[in-house]
């Protein structure tokens, strides 16, 4: 019987886990583009038998269920230039949370920790068809915090 209703609680926080993400153009133009950016996030974790079925004795309280969720929100933009040239970037923070305590017992005691962070925040410039004979935006010089990609 215990199993069971674990088996259908796991189902249940599976069902609503999600990620919603959101772009939403303010300004979109032959001079450039601004845009906010919204992205939600939850998931819920079961444990079945955390610490072996001695989490109170270990960690001092429950490890059974707990939930991670987060927003980030920023805005980012573009200013086109001269010779097909571009200015572009982006910010944004996040606001992260756990509630409850995980099966590691780490955040036993902080209460749902949560954190406010910068996730984004850079510019740069893209040469556009300023030197046709390299390619539309060989360079693409920026700097910042941003996410890693490679050709």
């Amino acid at each position: 019987m215990k199993k069971g209703i674990l088996n259908i609680t796991r189902l249940a926080l599976l069902a609503i886990s999600f990620n919603a993400c959101a772009d939403y153009e303010l300004v979109k133009g032959k001079y450039g583009d601004l845009a906010v950016t919204l992205n939600l996030k939850t998931a819920g974790f079961a444990e079945a038998n955390p610490w072996f079925g001695q989490a109170q004795e270990n960690i001092g309280d429950s490890a059974n269920f707990w939930w991670e969720v987060s927003t980030e929100a920023g805005v980012k933009g573009s200013l086109n230039l001269f010779g097909g040239t571009e200015l572009y970037g982006a910010y944004s923070f996040i606001v992260a949370q756990t509630v409850g305590h995980d099966a590691s017992g780490l955040s036993n005691g902080l209460n749902n920790p949560g954190a406010i962070d910068t996730e984004k925040g850079y510019a740069g410039w893209r040469s556009g068809s300023l030197f046709p004979t390299l390619g539309k935006n060989a360079i693409d010089i920026s700097g910042g915090r941003q996410n890693f990609t490679y050709l």
